[in-house]
């Protein structure tokens, strides 16, 4: 990171936009192998879209606040217990 004149900003949006296609290539996969397009493909193709963005998003804010493994299965472990409670 530090020989290249790339800033902060740039690398995150790098990495953002990487993320957002690999989930839209990855979605995409899956619906054409299950022939799962529906009857409005198009709105289907916008909610994919939206839902990789949000996932690299959440990817991004992991990446930047999680600084090592024993933070990230601490994040994991709380995240997994706080969704299996009875309500």
């Amino acid at each position: 990171m530090t020989t290249t004149s790339a800033s902060l900003g740039e690398v995150f949006a790098a990495k953002g936009a990487l993320g957002w296609f690999l989930s839209m290539v990855m979605a995409l996969v899956t619906l054409l192998l299950n022939r799962a397009w529906g009857p409005q493909p198009a709105l289907l193709l916008v909610t994919l879209a939206l839902g990789a963005l949000m996932a690299a998003a959440i990817g991004i804010l992991g990446g930047a606040l999680i600084r090592d493994a024993n933070m990230l299965m601490t994040v994991v472990k709380g995240a997994a217990s706080s969704s299996t409670r009875p309500a």
